[in-house]
């Protein structure tokens, strides 16, 4: 019979208690573990139960009432008497008791584990609070909360577009476009409202492309009666977006058969969303976007639900007036067999488990980069990274704060101390700390002002 060590911890206590103190009461209490103990090992439960309960009646086993509990409920588990065998390890866990990882592995509990799991469950994690609260007090400086960014950091594989250069200033100040995305709702809300102002500037010509893809060129082509195809809507939307502080990039889509030519395939956007934490695709021809579940979709998710058999599931949601987008949604979501990114004319494919790639487009390109990352397909922006580095003599006075990014266009930092005002930092800057709780919060803006979302620490320091 294997030999259960935990469940006898509590006799190596008490030895130290007879040596320390040699009573009649102890000894007799100490002969009824003995007896316990060695019922417990032939296997026999209720004899070893009654011995651990009539030890537990003597004043001196006070303080070991959470290791005999601990060995009635195991002894319990092993008859399968399961009401009391949980009334017993809560009382063991209601008495102290903080191994809440050998709860978990203790063979003698595989009972209980399997036929009554969630509530089991329920008393390891009362367990694993005690142990957390041991180690709140028993340590000096401990995290207490930790929301900060653990991703890849390296973006500068990338070409985000130069939103510095007057071209932007001269597209945002002559179309308004502030004022087209306007202050109200939602950061989705205000780029549903530059999507609507783009695709309604024309009428749809698949036959034409403009002669130059910058957004301010095909405005000026469109202010002349020109009528141009899928692609150009997304470079309008592409330079405005990125006039805005967005970073947005070109994606196309290919139906299984379709040919490798100029209608072979249709331009989309990808935008990245603060709100939702990721890329989300955009059709600016038809004014829409797709979603699964009430959550709008990047080109990729788009993709695996349809190569993956539920394009049922997939919703086309758009803002033209009089379209039926549900009976469109068959046409359009056919286009999302392959898929490729861009980045001003680098081409990005992620190779999926199998041995060619899933996610090609129409010609060939020199910059076309195949990947088996989808990090690298879909990189986490607007990202803050918090580094804490203490003293190396031990000194909890201060920490030393290292911030990096992951955001395009970056301009500065905002660090917040204690929800205190959002104050400019630099990359690196020391945090004081005081006794008790500290929080630090950081996030980076951009030139255009968008903010990207904050990553957050909380420290605990003991006195």
């Amino acid at each position: 019979m294997k030999t259960h060590l935990t469940c006898l911890a509590w006799l190596l206590l008490f030895s130290g208690v007879v040596a320390a103190q040699e009573s009649t009461s102890i000894q007799q209490a100490q002969d009824l573990a003995d007896k316990a103990t060695e019922a417990y090992r032939k296997g026999e439960y209720p004899q070893a139960i009654d011995s651990y309960l009539e030890a537990l009646s003597y004043p001196d086993m006070e303080r070991q009432k959470g290791g005999i509990f601990y060995n009635v409920s195991c002894c319990y588990s092993l008859l399968g008497d399961s009401e009391k065998a949980l009334a017993y390890l809560d009382s063991t866990v209601e008495a102290g008791y903080s191994n809440y990882r050998w709860l978990n592995e203790d063979g003698d509990f595989a009972f209980l584990r399997e036929r009554h799991g969630e509530r089991f469950k329920q008393i390891v994690a009362r367990a694993k609070a005690h142990k957390e609260k041991e180690i709140l007090q028993n340590s000096l400086l401990i995290v207490i909360e930790y929301d900060n960014y653990r991703g890849p950091l390296d973006i500068s594989g990338y070409d985000w577009g130069d939103i510095r250069r007057a071209e932007m200033d001269t597209l945002r100040e002559k179309y308004r476009l502030r004022e087209v995305i306007g202050q109200e709702g939602t950061e989705f809300d205000k780029m549903k409202r530059m999507l609507n102002w783009v695709a309604t500037r024309w009428v749809h010509d698949g036959s034409k492309m403009a002669p130059k893809r910058t957004a301010l060129a095909i405005l000026d082509e469109v202010a002349r009666g020109g009528r141009f195809c899928c692609a150009n809507y997304a470079d309008v939307l592409i330079g405005c977006m990125q006039a805005l502080g967005y970073p947005i990039r070109f994606v196309g889509l290919r139906t299984e058969d379709a040919a490798y030519d100029m209608g072979g395939g249709h331009g989309c956007v990808e935008v990245w969303s603060n709100q939702y934490q990721k890329w989300i695709l955009l059709d600016v021809q038809n004014n829409a976007w797709w979603e699964h579940e009430g959550v709008p979709l990047n080109a990729y998710e788009c993709h695996r639900l349809f190569t993956g058999g539920r394009e049922s599931e997939l919703q086309f949601v758009g803002q033209h007036e009089n379209v039926d987008y549900a009976k469109m949604r068959p046409i359009w979501s056919a286009y999302f067999h392959h898929v490729v990114s861009y980045w001003m004319g680098r081409g990005l494919c992620l190779l999926e488990d199998t041995s060619e790639p899933q996610l090609v487009y129409q010609s060939h390109f020199e910059n076309l980069v195949v990947t088996d990352q989808h990090d690298e397909v879909y990189p986490s922006l607007n990202r803050t990274k918090i580094t804490l580095r203490g003293d190396r003599n031990g000194d909890l006075d201060s920490l030393t704060v290292v911030l990096d990014h992951t955001m395009p266009y970056f301009d500065r930092f905002l660090v917040r101390i204690d929800q205190k005002e959002w104050q400019s930092a630099a990359e690196t800057l020391t945090w004081a700390l005081k006794d008790g709780r500290n929080t630090i919060e950081a996030k980076a803006v951009n030139v255009a002002g968008v903010e990207g979302r904050p990553s957050r620490i909380v420290l605990l320091r003991n006195q």
